[in-house]
Parts: C-alpha cells; sequence; structure tokens
C-alpha cells in the first residue's frame, strides 16, 4: 500500500477508540505536574503506584532513564560504618538461600556466608569470553566499514535477535520496544541525535501554542486544536530540512486533519502492532514527562478558558511527535559513521543487521527509494512551503 493510498482511505471509528484506549493506558506513566504556582512536590512514579516497589522502580527507570537505588559502594560504605546491620542484610538475602556449602580452605561456608561476602567485598565472577562473539578487529582494513560495525553489532546483540527472520507482512511484537524506540538505540548505540531533535522540535511548537498571552507574536491558527495549527505553520519550518525532511511541507499538507487517522497511519508506517502501541507510546510520552503531564493536566480541566480556547490532549501531542518519528526515520543516521546511505526502512521493527549491512531492502519491505513516509527526494524541493 502506497502513502497516496493509506492517506485516501479512511479508519474506522472503532479503530480510533481502540487507539484512544491505547494512548489513555500510556498516560498513566506520566504524572500530572500541573499547576505550578499551586503545588509543592508530585511523585514522578505516581504512574506506578499500584506496582510494588520494585517493578515500579524498575518501570521508572526503563522510561525515564534515572536511577531508582543509589550506587553499590554508597550502601558497603553504610555497612563499614555501622549504618547498615548484618542481622538486616542476612535477613533481606535469606530468600536466596539454597542448602548448598562449599569448602573454603579448613572452614565449611554456607550459601548464605558466600552471599553475604559478595555483597560486603564486592566479589565479582569473571565471566571468559566467548571466542564465537568476540567483534572484528577494527584495524582490520580489509573489511568495509559496514562490515565491522555489523560484526561488533554481532557481538553486543542476543543471538535470536540477530538471527531472527521478521516477518514483513506479519511483523512479531518485538521486546526492544518495551526497552526503547529503536531512535533511541541509534542515538545511543550509533551516536545519532534524533530523540534529541525531536524534543527541540516539540517543545518549540509546545511553548508557543501553550502560550498563556505572554508573547507578543501568538500562534497562528490556535483555535484549531494543537494537531492542525501545527499542521497549518510547521509545512513552512525550514528547519526541518536538517533532519532530513526535504520536502517535509507537501507531506504535511496531506496529512489528515485528524490527529487519530494521522498517529495511525504513522504507526501503520513504522510497522508497530497493534499490541505493542501502549508500550511504545509510553516510550515517546516518557521522552519529555514534564510536558506530557501538562499535557495531561490540561486535558482534563473543563473549565480552563486556554484549554477550552487551544485545546490539546495526549492523542494530539503523540500524533506530531510520532509523525516527525516516521517522517525522519533512521535512513540518516549512516552517514554519521561514514556508511553509505541506502537502507530507507523506517520499521521501529527493523533489525539492526539491516541498518548496518545497508541492505538495498529494509526489513519492513519497503524498497530503497523511500517511498512511504517523508524520504528525501531526488532533486531538490521547492522552497515555498518547506
Amino acid at each position: 500500500m502506497t502513502v497516496s493510498d493509506r492517506t485516501a482511505s479512511s479508519y474506522s471509528e472503532s479503530q480510533r477508540m481502540e487507539l484512544r484506549s491505547h494512548v489513555n493506558l500510556a498516560g498513566d506513566v506520566v504524572a500530572r505536574l500541573w499547576p505550578m504556582r499551586t503545588f509543592i512536590s508530585r511523585n514522578p512514579l505516581q504512574g506506578f503506584e499500584h506496582l510494588p516497589f520494585e517493578e515500579g522502580v524498575q518501570e521508572g527507570e526503563r522510561l525515564f532513564g534515572g536511577r531508582g537505588y543509589l550506587p553499590e559502594d554508597f550502601y558497603r560504605a553504610a555497612y563499614r560504618e555501622g549504618r547498615i546491620d548484618l542481622r538486616c542484610l542476612q535477613e533481606v538475602l535469606q530468600p536466596l538461600v539454597s542448602d548448598k556449602h562449599v569448602q573454603f580452605g579448613d572452614r565449611r561456608l554456607s550459601h548464605l556466608e558466600v552471599l553475604t561476602a559478595v555483597m560486603v567485598h564486592a566479589i565479582r565472577l569473571e565471566r571468559a569470553p566467548r571466542e564465537s562473539m568476540r567483534p572484528e578487529d577494527p584495524s582490520d582494513h580489509s573489511s568495509t566499514e559496514s562490515d565491522r560495525i555489523a560484526c561488533w553489532l554481532q557481538a553486543i546483540m542476543p543471538r535470536e535477535v540477530w538471527s531472527r527472520g521478521d516477518d514483513p507482512e506479519q511483523p512479531p511484537v518485538d521486546e526492544r520496544l518495551d526497552q526503547e524506540t529503536l531512535a533511541a538505540w541509534c542515538d545511543r548505540t550509533i551516536g545519532g541525535e534524533v530523540t534529541e531533535q525531536i524534543n527541540r522540535h516539540m517543545i518549540k511548537w509546545l511553548t508557543v501554542f501553550c502560550d498563556e498571552g505572554e508573547a507578543a507574536w501568538s500562534m497562528p491558527c490556535r483555535d484549531q486544536t494543537f494537531f492542525r495549527a501545527w499542521k497549518a505553520a510547521a509545512r513552512y519550518d525550514q528547519s526541518l530540512r536538517f533532519l532530513g525532511l526535504d520536502g517535509a511541507g507537501k507531506k504535511i499538507q496531506s496529512l489528515s486533519d485528524r490527529p487519530e487517522d494521522a498517529l495511525l497511519e504513522s504507526l501503520q508506517m513504522m510497522g508497530i502492532p497493534p499490541p505493542a502501541w501502549q508500550r511504545y507510546l509510553s516510550l515517546h510520552l516518557a521522552a519529555l514527562p514534564g510536558w506530557a503531564g501538562y499535557i495531561k493536566w490540561r486535558s482534563e480541566q473543563t473549565a480552563n478558558p486556554w484549554q477550552e480556547a487551544y485545546r490539546i490532549d495526549l492523542i494530539k501531542y503523540l500524533a506530531v511527535r510520532v509523525v516527525l518519528r516516521a517522517g525522519i526515520g533512521i535512513d540518516h543516521l549512516p552517514q554519521r559513521v561514514g556508511m553509505p546511505r541506502r537502507c530507507r526502512c523506517r520499521s521501529e521493527l527493523c533489525p539492526a543487521i539491516s541498518l548496518c549491512r545497508m541492505v538495498p531492502t529494509g526489513a519492513c519491505g519497503r524498497p530503497p527509494d523511500g517511498s512511504g513516509g517523508f524520504g528525501r527526494p531526488s532533486a531538490p524541493a521547492a522552497m515555498e512551503p518547506a
């Protein structure tokens, strides 16, 4: 199905309702952080209060990138100072203890004693490296740059992820979507700035739309809701060219006026299956938790004059953000590591091997000519609109 076919087709109301339910559930991860003038503190893990403490902290670390606990050395120093009692430590370790023993010289150590020593003295067990997973020597100039990076990725990725062949028609629910988006993975691994660039653009548009009378020049078309106001103005935004979105103006103009339809189209374009929508969208909300929390609070205010006049909610916010993510794709990242730009796959489920080997056809089955998404045209686009 081409982009024009998807644009021409309409989504059913049941599909929109399903999307809204996923967005509402995804929104549980962000706390309502407004109004700033009346609250003293807010629990950033408010959305995880129904979970056990350990699970709530793990979810917070996964989504917000925070550190739920102090470094281990801090606890060991507290133990040496007597602030942590040995009896309390062993009480915590007791559920992990088995009836096994080990002979150490002339002393027989229990499993509890071994675990205590490991915790108190930071004993580490070194694993022998597997020869089959050892990355290729970077100094070997006989291989290409893409082969060396592909070999390095093979060394750090799980074997089942590396060897799996994804079905283009039925993409699996990849567990990687629970941890981070592919753009975030590329930022962390290859050194891209896709997530940061999307955040900057979102902050720019949210700031001008959510202005409460302070700006000397207000954003036009604000009364048409955030998504439509962004759609009317962003098509003239020349800075989108720096994201690799040449010709974005025409594509933005062709988007549906309904944010639900634009969001559904982008999710379909990136190959995100419905069972993964909630977890995937929660990652986008957690990327800017302060703004997402404010939008969540504002959308629930029935008597707020600014919300009544200029409407915004999580659906409209995610529509803009995911449209940008789908348009950027990951096709421009290889240039940062000196690799030829060939693969234009925009799927979040595209294995990293396809990215780094620059296969002619992406794992999602889309051709390398960039059909789908914003793409980069072969000839320079007109300056008006962007």
